[in-house]
C-alpha cells in the first residue's frame, strides 16, 4: 500500500516556533546530520487563515531506514543553539486537498 510506505518515510516535527523558517529548520535540525542527503522534502505547516506557522511540520525521507535513523538519534535531544528539544515522531502528510 503506497500510503503505508509513504507514512513510514515521513517524520512529524513539533515545537516549530513562529520565527523559524524552512531554511533555518533544515540547517539547524538536519544540516550536520549524516542522513540530511536523504531528505526529499521539508514542510512547515501554516494556518490557512493567518499564514502563521501552526507549530509543526513534516520531513520526508527517501527511505524508511533514513527516517528511522534520524528519529532514533534525534528524538528528545536538544536542538543546537536553542533550549528546545527535538519533538519527532512518525507522521503522515497528505497531499493538497482538491477544491
Amino acid at each position: 500500500m503506497q500510503d503505508d510506505q509513504h507514512r513510514h518515510n515521513v517524520l512529524w516535527m513539533g515545537e516549530i516556533q513562529p520565527w523559524m523558517t524552512d531554511q533555518w529548520v533544515f540547517q539547524t535540525y538536519f544540516g550536520n546530520d549524516p542522513e540530511a542527503n536523504q531528505i526529499s522534502d521539508l514542510r512547515l505547516i501554516r494556518d490557512k487563515n493567518t499564514g502563521q506557522l501552526a507549530g509543526y511540520g513534516f520531513v520526508h525521507f527517501h527511505t524508511h531506514e533514513a527516517a528511522a535513523s534520524v528519529l532514533q538519534r534525534l528524538a528528545n535531544t536538544q536542538v543546537p543553539g536553542t533550549s528546545l528539544q527535538y519533538r519527532l515522531k512518525w507522521g503522515l502528510q497528505r497531499g493538497p486537498r482538491d477544491s
